[in-house]
């Protein structure tokens, strides 16, 4: 368990330094799927954090805090409900459905690619917020409905993956203390050793990045993201079916 863990961790930390929200999308359905659903979003969520913080000190030139303070309220409201969904459902159709949402985030992704360039809206961005806090509670996955907002208005990619990292702290700290407090035993007694483990792994996997980042275009590392993200989803989903 800690073997797979640690590689989901070190891939992910990897492909957030290169594509700025790889983390969670890659990691999740792995660490979802050794630890099930509810210590597995816990464990992702602050994972993710750390994650972000580290590649924040690097990236914080480009945040566009503006846009960041217009994203929040309504992932706040997406956080609840997704909260709220996640403590109903039975571990098996929890682990269903966080398979389910990462593979359709992956989908509204590549469709939208297509779509015609729209306005940064207030109601766009609050939609944007509320699909990611929704998804990053039940799934530990907020990263695809950003993807959506950025293809839609064309956001420079560059300002989008740096605005993402104080935005992923600020939900993920959310969602760890909404969970906590809905469900204290979520942790899943995961010990001392393996959180060191994982830490090592996500330094190791973001300085890993900054190498591939110099290489590996944009487009490859996104097409990368997708599909370890959409094999790990079906595994997830096969594995959450066969439990039924």
């Amino acid at each position: 368990m800690t073997v797979a863990l640690v590689i989901a961790v070190l891939v992910g930390a990897v492909m957030q330094r290169v594509t700025g929200m790889g983390f969670a999308l890659v990691s999740s359905p792995f660490v979802i799927l050794v630890l099930g659903p509810s210590a597995g979003v816990l464990v992702i969520n602050v994972l993710g954090i750390v994650a972000s913080l580290i590649v924040l000190g690097r990236v914080r030139a480009d945040v566009e805090w503006g846009t960041l303070g217009r994203l929040l309220p309504g992932a706040l409201v997406g956080i609840g409900a997704g909260t709220a969904l996640a403590a109903v459902l039975a571990p098996q159709r929890a682990q269903i459905l966080a398979g389910v949402l990462i593979l359709l985030g992956l989908i509204g992704s590549a469709v939208v690619v297509r779509a015609r360039t729209l306005p940064r809206s207030t109601g766009l961005v609050t939609a944007s917020g509320m699909a990611s806090g929704a998804m990053g509670a039940l799934a530990g996955v907020g990263g695809p409905a950003m993807a959506v907002l950025s293809v839609l208005t064309r956001w420079d990619h560059v300002r989008f993956a740096a605005t993402l990292q104080p935005y992923f702290v600020a939900i993920g700290v959310v969602t760890v203390a909404v969970r906590v407090a809905v469900e204290p035993t979520a942790a899943g007694g995961l010990s001392a050793a393996t959180w060191a483990l994982t830490g090592v792994a996500m330094v190791v996997g973001v300085a890993v990045g900054e190498l591939v980042a110099r290489w590996l275009t944009a487009g490859a590392a996104r097409r990368l993201v997708v599909a370890l993200a959409a094999a790990g989803a079906l595994a997830t989903i096969a594995d959450g079916a066969a439990r039924l």
